[in-house]
């Protein structure tokens, strides 16, 4: 059996992390990757291409020692967000939240958006889903019932960003690493991405004198973007820092979440 999460990649969900909540060198304003994720969210071809990856799936799965007797789950996207609570609605959840100019905030009208989006990308997913039911491929919907209920971001009563919910197990998905070793990390291997002349985002900031350069085209889209700064990660002899939120051992699990990987698949024979 095996199960897989889907469609991220085909909505530029990273795009969305990268240009809506944490600003990492956004490459767009949030309004126009909003505008570019939902016209990919009412693309023709969003069911076909996560259908594509469903069956390549199943082929691999069917490829083994159980043959047909292969089951695939695939696990719907949740709501990140309770949408409901005020506290977000005056919080930046920027990496440039301490240097001057406007951020994007996490007021309940983008939390909802954001709502509307993974809703919208179930639908597909579910669509996508049933061509494939006679080869014993399910659809999971993991927050039924209100299992995520007091596990989100914007939870009632919680000052966002709260690291130290993430580290008890409280929130369910991973933080930004602000103010933690990992953050200063992070930082200096985005700067040694956008210019390889450099080391440290010290060093990228005084050599344009605070006018950083245009980011190369080829890192727009926030795939791509995250998937060079992973390389650029694991070409450092995976240094990942020992930080409160970020383990040695299972730094590239965790590391994994900047790089957006939209389609996850995990077997087992």
């Amino acid at each position: 059996m095996a199960t897989i999460t889907v469609g991220g990649d085909d909505i530029d969900f990273v795009g969305l992390v990268r240009n809506c909540v944490y600003e990492i060198y956004a490459s767009r304003t949030c309004e126009e990757q909003l505008a570019h994720s939902w016209n990919l969210l009412n693309s023709d071809d969003l069911i076909d291409n996560i259908d594509r990856v469903i069956k390549g799936a199943v082929e691999k799965g069917r490829d083994g020692s159980i043959g047909d007797d292969f089951k695939l789950y695939v696990t719907g996207y949740p709501d990140f967000f309770n949408i409901d609570t005020d506290q977000c609605s005056t919080v930046t959840w920027s990496w440039n939240r301490n240097k001057p100019g406007e951020h994007q905030r996490m007021t309940k009208e983008l939390r909802t958006t954001f709502s509307d989006m993974s809703n919208q990308l179930n639908l597909a997913v579910i669509k996508a889903v049933d061509r494939n039911y006679e080869k014993n491929v399910y659809w999971v919907d993991w927050q039924a019932s209100g299992a995520l209920d007091t596990h989100r971001y914007c939870e009632e009563g919680i000052e966002e960003p709260d690291l130290q919910r993430v580290v008890d197990g409280k929130t369910w998905f991973f933080h930004y690493p602000y103010n933690d070793a990992g953050e200063t990390w992070l930082r200096n291997l985005v700067a040694n991405l956008i210019d390889p002349e450099v080391e440290t985002e010290s060093e990228l900031e005084a050599k344009y004198h605070g006018n950083l350069p245009a980011i190369p085209t080829s890192l727009i889209n926030g795939r791509p973007f995250f998937d060079a700064l992973f390389e650029q990660a694991a070409n450092r002899n995976g240094s990942y820092p020992k930080t409160k939120l970020l383990d040695p051992d299972r730094a590239e699990v965790e590391f994994s979440f900047f790089r957006g990987r939209g389609r996850g698949c995990h077997y087992k024979q």
